[in-house]
């Protein structure tokens, strides 16, 4: 019995020993290789392959200082492990190359007058304790350093985006220059700023960001630009259309978003009006029509009537949700929605040139159609469709490879001004090297107060165009708008009719089956007590 128990005890002591080897083991992989188990569908908690190879292939170290300050309001408790979970993947997978401190910013004044000139602000929180409602003032910023650069994210509110947010910043402190992007516009520098700051202020984030006016084609297009966006241009002249031709012959990229629709201020009323690119897209392999999409699957947007606003699908925005999506495109593979406000349509040329490849990247839905009524856009109006008409609508579409010249042939356009001197055409060229097109039909897409997916939409294609493809996955899947498939009314009537009545039946089935199982219960007691008598 003795000698038993001895045995016991001796297993029992090299279990322990073996269990804390074990776990001495673990422990010691697990602090020199980081692995996280993510079961959400896009893998939100861990960071993207993109980042991965970024953090492994930087040349030297890159601080990233995390300003926040400890008294924090309840609500926002979990914001600080959000952050270093994701600081921590940062510095594990950077290799010693990602240095991530923690700084109190309210140790010192001197520390205070640090921030303030780095561009990091002290915010004010609502706080309700005590059953007293006051006002904290906090900090919430982050710093990036490298060499003797530093960019700053002065206020983060949430760990959604952070990660593209530090991506984007260790790009823009570790590259030397940053790629050029110019816009070309109808609108002057004081609407753009009014009306497309958003856009403007994420664009800059990346990218060195210049208004151009092209003065009528009396200069050409500097060389050192990247991408081109083409933000509703009208009625260009030919020696203006050539210097975009001439720019994309050069390999230059171009974003165009080419409205059919001009709004006159202050009502909803418009006007038919052209770029002046029409005829040139369609040379490049896509057709613009005039009209505008009609889809019943739609953006939500807010109307004044009278005294009273009302909010309402409105038929003239249409919705691409994810059916509507080119799935095999980097640029909208991961996207759930974007909405395309009086937007036109537009298809496939039927002879593209053999050195292109045009492929739709986003359409309205199988019960759309279009309208050529560019006056009426009331959100109440009765629309009549022909069966016939409804089908998807093309609304974006992309072009790559070797881009014929829409001036192959021709001679240089003159100058407007007769005076001047006519265009030197030495470095013309009649095909282009190998570039990237984006066309799309609505510049009120990527106006402040965007709908979900729009900004995602504009700055992917930008980035794809600009970068490649490595910021484009990391930045998708933060897009949180999941909508329901769309279903007919049959549908709808049968699963409101299913919701109400459901219930009841539910209840009464269960009372049943209650009363049918105490039945049975008080006649087998009935009769094993007539048994026993």
């Amino acid at each position: 019995m003795v000698a038993r128990n001895v045995r016991s005890g001796s297993t029992i002591v090299a279990l322990s020993v073996l269990l804390l080897l074990i776990i001495a083991v673990v422990n010691l992989i697990a602090d020199r290789v980081f692995t996280r188990l993510d079961l959400t569908e896009n893998r939100e908690y861990t960071i993207s392959s993109s980042t991965k190879k970024l953090l492994r292939n930087l040349d030297d170290v890159v601080n990233i200082k995390v300003y926040f300050s400890k008294d924090l309001p309840s609500y926002m408790a979990s914001l600080p492990k959000s952050v270093r979970d994701l600081t921590d993947e940062f510095s594990a997978f950077g290799r010693g190359k990602v240095r991530v401190q923690w700084e109190d910013p309210d140790a010192s004044p001197e520390q205070a007058n640090k921030l303030r000139s780095m561009g990091i602000p002290q915010v004010q929180l609502d706080v309700i304790q005590k059953d007293k409602r006051e006002v904290a003032n906090v900090y919430l910023g982050m710093a990036v350093l490298y060499e003797d650069r530093h960019e700053v994210l002065p206020v983060v509110q949430g760990p959604w985006g952070l990660e593209y947010e530090l991506v984007a910043a260790i790009l823009k402190v570790t590259r030397t220059e940053n790629p050029k992007v110019g816009i070309v516009s109808r609108y002057g520098q004081q609407d753009l700023d009014a009306r497309y700051s958003e856009m403007l202020r994420a664009l800059r984030k990346q990218y060195d960001v210049e208004v151009l006016d092209l003065e009528g084609g009396a200069k050409a297009i500097a060389d050192d630009l990247t991408t081109l966006v083409l933000l509703g241009p009208k009625d260009l002249s030919d020696l203006e259309k050539y210097r975009i031709d001439q720019f994309i012959m050069r390999g230059g990229k171009i974003l165009a978003m080419l409205d059919a629709l001009e709004l006159e201020g202050g009502v909803l009323q418009g006007s038919r009006m052209s770029s002046g690119m029409e005829d040139m897209v369609a040379r490049y392999g896509i057709r613009c029509n005039n009209d505008l999409v009609v889809d019943p699957v739609s953006a939500t947007a807010s109307f004044a009537s009278g005294f009273f606003r009302f909010m309402s699908n409105y038929y003239l925005w249409p919705k691409v949700i994810q059916q509507g999506f080119n799935r095999e495109h980097p640029v909208i593979s991961k996207l759930e929605s974007m909405s395309l406000p009086w937007t036109r349509s537009f298809e496939a040329v039927s002879n593209p040139p053999d050195s292109v490849e045009v492929t739709l990247l986003a359409s309205s839905s199988a019960n759309s159609w279009t309208t050529t009524d560019f006056t009426n856009l009331n959100p109440q109006q009765q629309w009549n469709p022909k069966p016939e008409d409804l089908r998807p609508r093309g609304l974006a579409y992309a072009v790559t490879g070797v881009i014929p010249s829409f001036f192959a042939g021709r001679p240089v356009p003159a100058p407007a001004d007769s005076g001047a001197a006519p265009v030197d055409d030495a470095e013309r060229r009649d095909s282009s090297l190998p570039t990237q097109i984006i066309v799309l039909g609505s510049t009120y897409f990527c106006i402040d107060q965007q709908l979900p997916g729009n900004m995602t939409f504009l700055l992917n294609s930008v980035d794809w165009m600009s970068l490649g493809d490595e910021l484009i996955g990391i930045r998708s899947r933060q897009s949180t708008d999941r909508p329901l498939k769309a279903v007919s009314e049959g549908t709808k009537r049968l699963v409101r009719i299913l919701g109400i009545a459901l219930v009841p039946v539910l209840i009464v089935i269960v009372g049943f089956a209650r009363w049918l199982a105490g039945s049975r219960v008080r006649k087998l007691a009935e009769t094993e007590t007539g048994g026993v008598q």
